[in-house]
């Protein structure tokens, strides 16, 4: 599993974000807004699926297998 953390925002299902360089679209979300789910745009050589944290602190990105 991929995942990143992205800075606390109002994030809308659909909207375009940049989850560490790369355009991505916001697939879903968590109640408390902590949480996002994006996937790559239909145009990318590659899907992904990418769990974003939605935090104050600087963009950090793992995976874990």
């Amino acid at each position: 599993m991929t995942f990143a953390f992205i800075p606390k925002a109002a994030y809308k299902i659909g909207q375009v974000i940049q989850v560490h360089g790369a355009p991505m679209r916001v697939e879903s979300y968590t109640h408390t807004g902590r949480n996002v789910t994006a996937v790559t745009l239909p145009d990318a050589p590659r899907f992904k699926r990418i769990v974003c944290i939605c935090t104050d602190m600087p963009a950090i990105e793992g995976v874990t297998e």
